[in-house]
């Protein structure tokens, strides 16, 4: 996800457009924050579950709720920035395509969202 946000936004400060940074236009910076805002929420997610352990107050559901976060807002964020990327995000040589896969097979490993929710591991 990181490395997602970071190709976007270096993506967005130098892709000229019209004259202008594409980070330059009022919707695109929207998308961009609005990316930034997932990141920082699994960040928080991730944060608490480690916290819960290092205490020894560790709760599994704590877990599977981070896990669903970071699957759902993970994927929407790396979609986002290959949309952002335009056709270049699709390519094979460019590494946003590649966050987008790993993102789409760490949601997999050990059930995603709806393997969590239709095996009632999540509320």
């Amino acid at each position: 996800m990181e490395a997602a946000f970071e190709l976007t936004t270096s993506f967005a400060m130098t892709r000229q457009q019209f004259g202008k940074p594409l980070g330059a236009n009022q919707a695109y910076r929207h998308q961009i924050a609005e990316m930034a805002v997932a990141l920082e929420t699994c960040r928080s997610a991730a944060a608490m579950v480690a916290q819960e352990v290092a205490s020894g107050e560790y709760n599994g559901m704590d877990l599977l709720r981070a896990k669903l976060l970071v699957g759902l807002h993970g994927r929407a964020l790396c979609q986002q920035a290959v949309q952002l990327h335009g056709g270049i995000g699709v390519t094979e040589e460019y590494k946003v395509g590649h966050c987008l896969r790993r993102m789409f097979v760490i949601d997999q490993m050990f059930g995603d969202g709806e393997w969590l929710r239709r095996n009632s591991l999540i509320d």
